[in-house]
């Protein structure tokens, strides 16, 4: 069985009122936010879980000299996949069903369950583990309006930027490709609602309405999204790469004011991340096949 992540309900964000100069962001309530917040955490364990079996796989007790991380990685991805869907079950409880979904599941890998049964245990563990770490609640910040008017501008066009890649989602392409946009889906929303938790304390919401686009973006993303379904996958990572660049520009001149300590490193951070995947989009754009 796949593991399956709660959906967060597509949000218009009236596009149209781009026409009048003006774009609309409205803040979920608390009940979606938590919703979301937990498709967030699930998705990033499950990317992070990947890459730390896949650096450390052979220096496991049952790991077998010249066997390759393929051999492996499908009792891995059993054993962390049944640990976020399963958060409050007992590993003994489900042993009996992953041996059952062994069978199955087994992809790439030829050892029987008796030869993976401490790998699905391990990456059990450790992905519960994990789950945990990233859903302790931050430590509070007191947030003044003098920052908030700072972070806002970011949270709208980190949580504008995402709905619009997800709507353009829907233009046929490669499934690399779509993987690709996904991921910075995820990225944005994780930073919209990062830097909502922090704007919340310090605006009322009738505060957080309306966000006025810079009218040259407006003009080019207006003949842009005249018609999706004519759209190539290179103009979805064009779009994508315009609008991040924009979004790096703004955090960079939130960085020029003066911020509390825990503020100025989570949008350092979170601009050395955008930087990051902005340039691994560029580069995928220009060297791959996205059709």
């Amino acid at each position: 069985m796949l593991l399956t992540f709660p959906r967060y309900p597509a949000r218009s964000t009236a596009l149209s009122a781009v026409q009048t100069g003006v774009a609309r962001y409205d803040p979920p309530p608390d009940s979606d936010i938590a919703v979301l917040t937990l498709d967030i955490h699930m998705r990033l364990v499950s990317e992070q879980e990947d890459t730390y079996w896949r650096e450390h796989f052979s220096q496991a007790p049952y790991y077998v000299a010249g066997r390759s991380y393929d051999q492996y990685r499908p009792a891995y991805e059993l054993g962390w996949q049944t640990a976020l869907q399963y958060p409050d079950a007992e590993f003994e409880d489900l042993a009996d069903r992953l041996h059952r979904q062994w069978a199955v599941r087994s992809g790439s890998s030829l050892l029987p369950w008796r030869e993976v049964h401490q790998a699905v245990h391990a990456a059990w563990l450790h992905a519960s583990q994990q789950m945990r770490k990233v859903q302790q609640p931050a430590a509070r910040v007191e947030c003044s309006r003098e920052t908030a008017a700072s972070l806002l501008p970011l949270q709208r066009g980190c949580a504008l930027l995402a709905e619009d890649l997800q709507r353009m989602c829907a233009i046929p392409m490669s499934d690399f490709a779509h993987q690709v946009i996904q991921r910075h889906i995820l990225m944005l929303r994780d930073f919209a609602y990062t830097l909502h938790s922090h704007v919340k304390r310090a605006f009322h919401k009738e505060d957080m309405g309306l966000t006025t686009w810079p009218s040259r973006l407006r003009r080019r993303w207006m003949a842009w999204r005249d018609d999706l379904s004519d759209w190539a996958p290179a103009q979805v990572f064009e779009v994508c790469e315009l609008r991040e660049r924009t979004l790096l520009s703004s955090y960079q001149r939130a960085l020029r004011n003066t911020l509390p300590v825990e503020v100025r490193e989570l949008l350092q951070m979170q601009s050395k991340r955008l930087r990051v995947h902005m340039e691994k989009l560029s580069w995928v754009r220009h060297n791959w096949n996205l059709e």
